[in-house]
């Protein structure tokens, strides 16, 4: 499995990232001051999501003043975000893709999204990176056959595949692991993929699960963008202890083989 370079950032299995999502320029300041390494500018959440003009303005604004990789996306009330509170409708967000091309380096689009082709191609025709999703806020991981959608969702035009979906119990959050073993250990599964639990019992798993080879997790700054999502900095914080204690395991294996070659 490649890893995807979104600008200067190498997302895979063996390279996972923290992003912040946020729809405000002081969170997106906060999110580089917290050591993110992408934004995620949700434009549903912008200040004024009815006006266009509004969410060019703030893609531009972060653009120009924070130097970091930005993933847009313009998130559907079903899928956890609040575009259709604003009676828009799914194609009505086709012109504002377009209208952002110029402000991000990668853009997140529903699989189960009416205008997912149509955002696919023009993401190709600007040489822009995909992050293909699906959430479910409602069914368990075994409810929804994830395996099956996986490899559906991979065979679409994408670079990177993201799953998050609520767990109610233990046994939810380890299928959703092993989950992400499975894929990861598949040589037909070429695609890095972010597999997110969500809620109180699936917390954990955004801390863990990058360590097991989900490539992307992601944090707030304020307020929670999914249930029970953590903190930027916690996020990176997290991420920092487990790089360390990966080379402090690092030194000590190689110490321990070296002293079995001396004895052998």
């Amino acid at each position: 499995m490649n890893s995807v370079m979104i600008r200067d950032i190498a997302i895979g299995p063996n390279s996972p990232c923290v992003v912040g999502n946020v729809g405000h320029f002081d969170c997106a300041k906060k999110v580089v001051e917290q050591g993110a390494d992408l934004l995620e500018l949700r434009c549903d959440l912008i200040d004024d999501p009815c006006s266009v003009d509004g969410i060019y303005s703030r893609a531009t604004q972060i653009r120009k003043a924070l130097n970091i990789p930005v993933i847009g996306t313009i998130r559907k009330t079903v899928d956890g975000g609040q575009w259709y509170l604003f009676n828009k409708t799914d194609e009505e967000r086709l012109p504002i893709f377009k209208g952002i091309m110029p402000y991000v380096d990668a853009v997140d689009i529903e699989y189960n999204s009416a205008i997912r082709n149509d955002v696919i191609k023009l993401l190709r025709d600007n040489d822009k990176k995909i992050i293909l999703s699906y959430h479910d806020f409602f069914d368990s991981p075994m409810e929804l056959g994830l395996p099956k959608l996986i490899e559906k969702m991979h065979k679409v035009d994408c670079d990177i595949l993201k799953i998050a979906c609520i767990v109610s119990d233990d046994t939810e959050f380890h299928e959703m692991n092993k989950l992400l073993l499975s894929y990861v250990a598949s040589p037909d599964m070429t695609k890095p993929i972010s597999v997110i639990p969500m809620g109180s019992h699936g917390r954990p798993g955004r801390y863990i699960f990058p360590w097991f080879g989900s490539c992307l997790t992601y944090g707030c700054v304020t307020k929670e963008k999914a249930p029970a999502q953590p903190y930027v900095y916690e996020l990176v914080d997290a991420m920092k202890k487990g790089k360390k204690l990966i080379k402090i395991q690092s030194k000590v294996s190689e110490k321990f083989y070296e002293a079995l070659r001396k004895t052998a």
